[in-house]
């Protein structure tokens, strides 16, 4: 038990360094390429965009990183899995169908934003939200070495297709780099959905408001 402990402490830590190392990797490429106000107008928008994928879950999900680790059936598994999966991606379309309905004014409002850019950053939403639903599973039912490889695979397919989008068009935008993050969370995902797949019984459920409440209750990120 205790080595097991180190083993994974290990992994996750040396997978933590790698994808740390991404940004050293593809910064200069990108301020050198792109230039510095794209670089600029993408570690503005870059936060932006992951505090509104944060508060899609609105804490539901909180449940399963609490209680997947115990369960021992596919049955228990997909029960604490799939509602938290159904009700992000459901706040998760209803946030983007919003920004889309009124691309206009954000266009107008933010002259740097154009409808490209919002198009690539809905892409990425969805994309990145198929590969967060992946790690976090591997992650609560204690898959530490497949979790690592899925990170470490995002990280540097990312790089990966950046510098090969470079190569052939001798061009970065911030557009090219929101979309190779959202292909790169779908190859990397590929890799590992037959793992989770084979853990989980498909089901649609049945949701319950009192639950969800309490759950959004809980675990709203405020």
């Amino acid at each position: 038990m205790f080595e097991k402990l180190i083993k994974n402490t290990a992994l996750s830590t040396v997978a933590h360094i790698l994808v740390q190392l991404k940004g050293l990797l593809l910064i200069p490429i990108v301020i050198k390429v792109a230039g510095v106000s794209a670089y600029g107008l993408f570690t503005i928008v870059t936060p932006i965009v992951g505090i509104i994928f944060g508060l899609s879950s609105l804490g539901v999900g909180i449940k399963s990183c609490r209680y997947l680790p115990a369960a021992k059936t596919s049955d228990a598994r997909s029960n604490l899995f799939f509602p938290q999966l159904y009700f992000q991606l459901f706040v998760l379309t209803i946030i983007v169908a919003f920004v889309l309905f009124f691309q206009d004014q954000i266009t107008r409002s933010f002259l740097e934003i154009d409808r490209l850019l919002i198009y690539s950053i809905s892409v990425y939403l969805f994309f990145h939200f198929a590969y967060t639903q992946i790690y976090k599973y591997l992650r609560f039912t204690s898959r530490i070495m497949y979790m690592s490889a899925l990170s470490v695979l995002y990280a540097y397919g990312y790089i990966a297709i950046v510098m090969l989008y470079f190569y052939f068009f001798n061009a970065i935008s911030v557009e090219v780099l929101f979309l190779s993050q959202a292909l790169s969370a779908l190859l990397a995902s590929l890799f590992f959905i037959k793992t989770v797949y084979k853990d989980l019984i498909v089901k649609f459920v049945n949701f319950n408001f009192i639950e969800l409440k309490d759950q959004i209750r809980i675990g709203f990120p405020i």
